[in-house]
């Protein structure tokens, strides 16, 4: 079965994932609403993820399925790390959750969430947009210093629940394929 399963504001997601028993296989979408993001919310976001990360079995179940919606933003203009809300509701939420490298899909062409959120937390400028591509800078020592927070989220949660170092080794190896995708091709952000 692949249901996708919402984590919106106030949503039960231990009872909703139960619910739905161990066959779902789908995506987790946290939806985050401009209102929550403009007053800094981050609270409740950390709650959602939080049932995610605290339990070895949702950790095994949902490592590169979990999706983020921002609702709200469609009629502006800009990217959204170019809003100032947005990414400091990202970085404050990171500061809490640092688990975007297990959890967060990676494999979506184009746009995928790990992307996405990274681009929310490090300090980028836009320097062109070509055929819907945007091409951004990003902040000399800035991208160093997430990979190491981000891989230390990893290790941390993957110490937490006993997982392998193979399996550890196959996800680190995952997420730098994905990075390299990402940050490195032609095309791509640089």
């Amino acid at each position: 079965m692949t249901n996708s399963i919402l984590l919106t504001n106030g949503a039960t997601l231990a009872a909703t994932i139960d619910g739905m028993g161990e066959g779902v296989t789908g995506q987790v979408v946290l939806v985050l609403t401009r209102g929550e993001i403009e007053k800094g919310l981050v609270g409740d976001a950390v709650d959602r993820l939080m049932v995610l990360s605290d339990s070895a079995q949702y950790t095994r179940r949902f490592g590169n399925r979990l999706l983020v919606m921002v609702e709200g933003y469609g009629s502006d203009p800009r990217e959204l790390h170019q809003i100032d809300e947005c990414r400091r509701f990202f970085r404050d939420l990171n500061a809490q959750w640092p688990y975007w490298f297990h959890f967060a899909e990676r494999d979506f062409p184009g746009a995928s969430t790990l992307g996405v959120v990274l681009m929310q937390l490090l300090d980028t400028q836009v320097e062109g947009r070509e055929r819907g591509i945007v091409t951004v800078s990003i902040a000399p020592g800035g991208f160093g210093k997430l990979l190491t927070q981000q891989f230390d989220g990893l290790n941390a949660l993957y110490a937490l629940h006993g997982f392998s170092m193979e399996e550890n080794t196959d996800t680190t190896l995952a997420v730098n394929a994905a990075l390299e995708r990402l940050f490195a091709a032609p095309g791509a952000l640089e």
